[in-house]
């Protein structure tokens, strides 16, 4: 990643020790080199978007993520999720 670029990571339903626990992954990460910034609030307008699944907001707007934005789901249940753009 050329260091004038910033990844964007944006984060989805999200409560607050989830919230912090990205702030320190965010940090180690940049710690190793990676030019990246957290977008504040409920957003999907990061390069890479972390959603939790078990809310009512995560599960509402996975479909909004684009295809070509990074995805990660946080669940506890054990079924598969079927993203309508990929499957």
């Amino acid at each position: 990643m050329d260091n004038q670029q910033v990844l964007r990571i944006s984060s989805l339903g999200l409560e607050e020790t989830e919230l912090k626990i990205l702030q320190v992954a965010q940090a180690i990460v940049k710690d190793e080199g990676i030019n990246c910034e957290l977008i504040e609030g409920h957003s999907t307008n990061g390069e890479l978007v972390v959603v939790d699944y078990d809310t009512e907001t995560g599960q509402s707007q996975l479909s909004a993520i684009r295809g070509s934005q990074v995805k990660i789901i946080i669940t506890a249940s054990t079924c598969p999720i079927y993203d309508r753009k990929t499957a």
